[in-house]
């Protein structure tokens, strides 16, 4: 086991600011086995939080990175059956694809099921990643949309506004993931055989089903404890089998921005709906410092339900039974009472972003290399 002096003495080949990117080291804390450890970059100064609770994870990082050592390996089934990778556009994902590519695994399809309503770094880093992947000799990334034949509107934002109401998980249900993720790409992937909707599918999916070899969709949850508490880890059902391969050689959410940066991309804002009610007040704070017109249009959302046909009920706002995000964006004088009109500075918006952010969860200065062969 290496001690406390050896870690240090590695942890400049390691750490990666959260905030700027450069190059940190290590500070251990504590007292072995139970070490935790921070860090401090060397560019601009900043001083994590403790966030490499894990000393066997700390261990497990430096013989890798320092030695050199080839990552674990990703293992999937090898029965010709076609590849496809869920592609979400935020960290976990991305390293996936990050470390596939380096590993030499070509899926044969890489999906993105737009919602309509993703921030907009989301969908310039879509964009460049899509570049980085074709020039890897990968596929490029295939979008997918929710289609209504007859409904006025083909996003979130729209279904809620036009039906007066919040999405669903502001009621703790899941509905809008079924139908603008889920439904969206396995429609897309099998097809529609009646009605209004009616579509061929994706023909070498069907054609391996026709031949009694189930697709297999990779999903990129990584190992650590937020993503093994909200894991499915089903392996298979009727249509598709299903892969982690993240899950498998065990990486962490540290691993995944580390690959990234390792390849010398930037790391993805968090990957999300505006107003998805899974947004923390850090996001509110950083909504308002960068786009106040996505803050703007996430509180009409809340306006509209409570004061249409079906009203809210027992539930505030986009919080749920929580709080509205009104009544928390007044309170904090991010906007004018009653309005939509964001009052609160950006800089100072931004450092309470920063302050409240969860270590590693976010890019919150997210910038593209000026070209891919730069991040090559």
């Amino acid at each position: 086991m290496l001690s406390a002096s050896e870690i240090n003495a590695y942890g400049h080949q390691l750490v990666l600011c959260p905030q700027c990117g450069g190059q940190g080291h290590f500070e251990t804390l504590g007292a072995e086995p139970y070490m935790t450890a921070k860090s401090v970059c060397g560019q601009c100064d900043y001083a994590s939080a403790d966030y490499y609770p894990s000393r066997e994870n700390i261990l497990r990082l430096i013989k890798e990175w320092s030695l050199g050592l080839r990552p674990s390996q990703i293992e999937l089934p090898a029965d010709g059956a076609p590849v496809i990778v869920n592609y979400g556009a935020g960290v976990d994902s991305t390293a996936m694809l990050v470390h596939m590519v380096e590993q030499g695994i070509r899926p044969d399809l890489i999906l993105f099921a737009d919602p309509g309503d993703e921030k907009p770094e989301t969908y310039i880093y879509i964009e460049f990643f899509d570049g980085w992947l074709q020039s890897k000799g990968f596929p490029g990334i295939t979008r997918v949309a929710y289609q209504p034949v007859r409904a006025p509107y083909s996003t979130l934002e729209g279904n809620c506004l036009a039906n007066e109401t919040l999405p669903s998980i502001s009621f703790r249900k899941k509905s809008c993931t079924l139908k603008f993720k889920a439904g969206v790409m396995d429609a897309f992937l099998l097809g529609i055989s009646r009605g209004p909707n009616k579509k061929p599918g994706w023909e070498p999916a069907l054609n391996a089903l026709a031949q009694g070899l189930k697709p297999v969709k990779l999903i990129g949850y990584d190992n650590g404890p937020l993503d093994s508490c909200r894991a499915v880890d089903i392996e298979e059902d009727k249509s598709f089998r299903y892969r982690y391969p993240l899950r498998q050689i065990k990486w962490s959410r540290e691993d995944c921005i580390l690959a990234i940066h390792k390849a010398g991309l930037p790391v993805p804002v968090k990957s999300a709906c505006f107003h998805c009610a899974s947004s923390k007040p850090w996001e509110l704070y950083w909504m308002g410092a960068k786009h106040p017109d996505l803050l703007a249009r996430a509180l009409k959302i809340e306006d509209t339900a409570r004061d249409g046909k079906h009203g809210l009920g027992n539930v505030q706002g986009l919080w749920g039974q929580k709080e509205s995000w009104r009544q928390w964006c007044e309170q904090e004088a991010i906007i004018a009472p009653g309005t939509y009109t964001v009052i609160a500075d950006p800089q100072a918006l931004l450092q309470k972003a920063r302050a409240l952010m969860p270590p590693l969860e976010s890019n919150l200065d997210f910038k593209l290399p000026q070209s891919i062969q730069e991040a090559a």
